[in-house]
Parts: C-alpha cells; structure tokens; sequence
C-alpha cells in the first residue's frame, strides 16, 4: 500500500493520465480491503467476537460474519496471491481506447485480446464471473477482451488464469503489445519454453485450428505443428515461418524467438569444441 500511494502521489504530481491515475487508486483500494480482511481474520483469530468485529468495522454482526468468513478470507487471500503470481517490475498502467484519430492498437496487442478472449468463449466462467473473482469491473473485463484496454501483467495473468488457460501461453503476446524488448542470453530450455508460448499464444488468437488445417497443402505434417505447440519440438525455420504466417501473424516477430533457440544451441558449453574454434583466414570458423 505505501509504494501504491507513492506512485499515486507521483502519478498526479506528473499529471498522468487519469486512466493510470484511477487504476493506481483501485489497485490501492483492493489492497486495503485485502488488508481489513486479515486484521479481522488476526483479530477472530486472537478471540474477537463477531459483536467486537462488527463494532471496530462499524457493520452489522451478520455483515461483518459474511463479509469475512473464514473460507470468504481465504478466497481473498487466494485472489491476491493470483494477482501477485508472476508479476514483473514491469509497467503497470492501464492504456485507454485510443481517440478518433490514433492508430489502433498494435498488432501484438489485438492478437493478445483474440487469445485471452477465445479462453474466455472456452470457459464456463461469464464475464460477470470472472469479473467477481478478479475484483475488476464487467465492463473493465470486456474492453480488455475487446482489445479497447491493455491491462498490467497482473491482470493479464489473473484472467487467463480464472478463463481455464496458462497466463504464460500469453506473456510474449503481452509483452509485444507493451513493447518490451525480447530477453536475450537464455539457456536453450528458456529460449525453447519463450518460443513455445509465442507459438502457443498465436495458436490461442487464432481460436486453435486443428494442425491438420495448419499443415494442408504444405510439406509439414501434423504431428510436427503439435510437437511444436507442445513443446516437445523446434521446427526449422521455415517451417516455424509457415505455421506462423498459418496462424496469421508475422513471421518476423517470431524470428528473434526461434533465432535465441539457435543461438543458446550454438554457445551451449557442452556444444562448444573443448580446444576453442579455429578461425581460418577467410573468416570461416572450424574445430
């Protein structure tokens, strides 16, 4: 609560937008109810009485009995540590429609709103539902899905999570839409697990075809597009170039993913000649 009232504070010294303003108040204002619910969980827990609870929150004995249950406690501290799960220091402000005028919300951004809302469409979890369970507003939930609103990671995470999905299938999908640049340097399993989720990610916007629809009138068989959503396999390029123009994206934002694989592959120590490259004069390099 004390960072969330410094940058609110700073955020209105900046005169920020009111979007970042308000979402910085309402992301303040869920963690004092968080707050209020366990002091009164400590306080019952130290022998307070419901009539005791009831007086100090100024509430009905029966209000202040549903408010925080035991098992309604739970929930909300359940809640809050979805909201924490995975969460980066990364920008958290809320981006608002853009005006008449503007340019629309970039590819990567409209592709994360298809995933999160074909999850959605599969869950038996309404809008309302997911709106309840995430503390949020119905009407804040369906713009995201819209792809009118570019949420906090956070709030990405929770979602995908409430609608049944994995919140990493959709990371790369979010962090393209921030503009984040891609992480470099990682190990071949990283770099392979980052490529995955990309792939599994466009899979989700496209509203999962069947690999049989991906793969027809091309050379590429079924089984290698499921190894690849699976993880289990990193098709060469211009096979992972197919599947991703298949799914309707570019393939150049995937190249740098399917590059990082090939470059961790490359200088993995144990690939690496143990006596070091020989480098001819031509500027070929051999063992």
């Amino acid at each position: 609560m004390h960072t969330l009232a410094v940058r609110l504070v700073e955020a209105e010294l900046a005169s920020a937008p009111l979007a970042e303003v308000i979402d910085l108040a309402d992301r303040m204002q869920r963690e004092m109810a968080y707050f209020v619910a366990v002091a009164v969980h400590d306080a019952r827990s130290a022998g307070a009485s419901w009539r005791d609870i009831a007086k100090a929150t100024r509430t009905a004995v029966e209000v202040a009995r549903t408010r925080w249950s035991a098992g309604r406690v739970k929930r909300l501290l359940k809640r809050r540590a979805l909201e924490q799960a995975m969460h980066a220091p990364l920008p958290s402000h809320v981006v608002m429609p853009r005006a008449a005028g503007e340019a629309e919300l970039n590819p990567p951004g409209r592709k994360l709103a298809a995933a999160l809302s074909y999850l959605q469409r599969k869950s038996p979890v309404s809008i309302a539902e997911a709106a309840r369970q995430a503390d949020l507003s119905p009407s804040y939930i369906s713009r995201i899905l819209a792809g009118e609103r570019l949420p906090a990671w956070s709030v990405v995470h929770m979602m995908a999570t409430i609608f049944g999905g994995t919140a990493m299938d959709v990371r790369l999908l979010w962090e393209q839409a921030q503009g984040l640049p891609a992480t470099s340097r990682l190990s071949v399993e990283a770099a392979a697990d980052r490529l995955r989720s990309a792939l599994r990610g466009l899979h989700l916007a496209a509203s999962c075809p069947d690999p049989a629809e991906l793969c027809a009138g091309s050379h590429v068989v079924p089984a290698v597009v499921t190894a690849a959503l699976a993880g289990d396999l990193v098709p060469d390029w211009p096979t992972t170039a197919l599947l991703v123009t298949r799914l309707q994206a570019a393939p150049a934002d995937v190249r740098p993913l399917w590059e990082d694989v090939h470059y961790a592959f490359v200088a993995d120590e144990g690939l690496f000649p143990a006596d070091g490259l020989l480098v001819r004069r031509d500027g070929a390099a051999s063992t």
